[in-house]
């Protein structure tokens, strides 16, 4: 994709359909792919997706993916990936602190996982929050 002699760079985007990463290299200055077939001198041509075949990516770590990937009610933010098991769980700090006059404090924090990753929200949390309670009872 790149031209020869051109400085490139290893950039990661994700499939807006199926969530896998792919890392494409691109030519320094270019920060997106195109998806239409209209040629544009800053944005090669996007590939298709591996897994899914799809031709819709967004560029990890983006505000874009953000609203693109994360916002969608079928993914599962623990895992990244789409289930649509995937319901929206509120996390706490183990220990709340101290409120200082003047400073704002986050109490809780609401993340959509699937049932596969329930159990991480309560070992290992997300950001330095944790579900906390007890596990629902198995039948």
């Amino acid at each position: 994709m790149a031209t020869e002699g051109a400085e490139t760079e290893d950039v990661e985007f994700r499939c807006c359909r199926c969530g896998r990463v792919e890392v494409v290299c691109l030519r320094k200055g270019y920060h997106a792919l195109r998806l239409t077939k209209e040629p544009h001198p800053m944005k090669p041509p996007a590939p298709t997706c591996p897994a899914c075949g799809a031709q819709s990516w967004v560029r990890v770590g983006s505000t874009t993916e953000y609203y693109a990937w994360y916002r969608r009610t079928d993914v599962c933010r623990v895992g990244n990936h789409v289930d649509d098991r995937a319901v929206e769980h509120v996390l706490h700090p183990r220990v709340p602190s101290k409120r200082e006059p003047g400073t704002l404090r986050l109490e809780s924090l609401s993340v959509r996982a699937c049932p596969d990753h329930v159990e991480q929200l309560r070992t290992h949390g997300m950001h330095g929050f944790y579900l906390l309670g007890e596990p629902p009872a198995s039948d």
